[in-house]
């Protein structure tokens, strides 16, 4: 009798990068402006990351959140989603994210990618940065793929960890100019948006 041994490899994906800035705790509320539909939007985008356990956004009507949309295809026509963090030290403590509608019926975008795209602009409000995993919803030209494995455990793993406590040095430089990452539209189908964190 031969003994054998069968390896199976599964796919491994890389972790999904996090910055330095992040709520207090893994949670936030949401304001929610613009029309019904953009607002649908966002809602459908919330109740997934609502259901990954990792982070819980509420809707209210006082917020940490301001959720919207704009429409720009004349200045803005590669950038499909915007994040402003606004932060004391490493700590989040408001932030606006916007999606861009002009973009979306530009480049015709389905519904289920308008979603998508929302869920990423709540992954930099979370404080997730752009990933370059293609399975990762924080991959930066994605708008087929929702949010991964990697990214809720991501999540998970620096909410667990405490605050960063930032350097003199640094929140000096941080107080004078805000943190800008800019990412353009490399292709049709591409997703692009622009995330600025401002400290106080």
């Amino acid at each position: 009798m031969v003994a054998s041994t069968w390896l199976f490899c599964l796919p491994v994906h890389a972790a999904t990068p996090f910055g330095p800035y992040r709520f207090a705790t893994p949670r936030a509320t949401v304001k929610l402006q613009g029309s019904a539909y953009y607002r649908g939007i966002w809602q459908q985008a919330i109740t997934a990351w609502n259901k990954t356990g990792a982070f819980t956004f509420k809707i209210t009507t006082t917020n940490q959140v301001q959720a919207k949309n704009w429409s720009n295809t004349t200045t803005d026509l590669a950038i499909s989603g915007q994040t402003q963090l606004f932060s004391r030290g490493s700590q989040i403590q408001s932030a606006i994210t916007r999606i861009n509608s002009g973009v979306f019926k530009f480049y015709k975008y389905s519904k289920a990618s308008r979603v998508i795209v929302a869920e990423h602009e709540l992954g930099h409000v979370i404080g997730l940065q752009h990933s370059t995993d293609p399975t990762s919803v924080m991959y930066y030209r994605n708008r087929y793929t929702g949010i991964s494995a990697a990214d809720v455990a991501s999540v998970k793993q620096h909410y667990q960890l405490p605050l960063l406590q930032v350097a003199t040095p640094l929140m000096v430089q941080l107080d004078d100019e805000p943190v800008t990452i800019i990412c353009d539209l490399q292709a049709f189908e591409a997703l692009a948006d622009t995330s600025v964190i401002i400290s106080n």
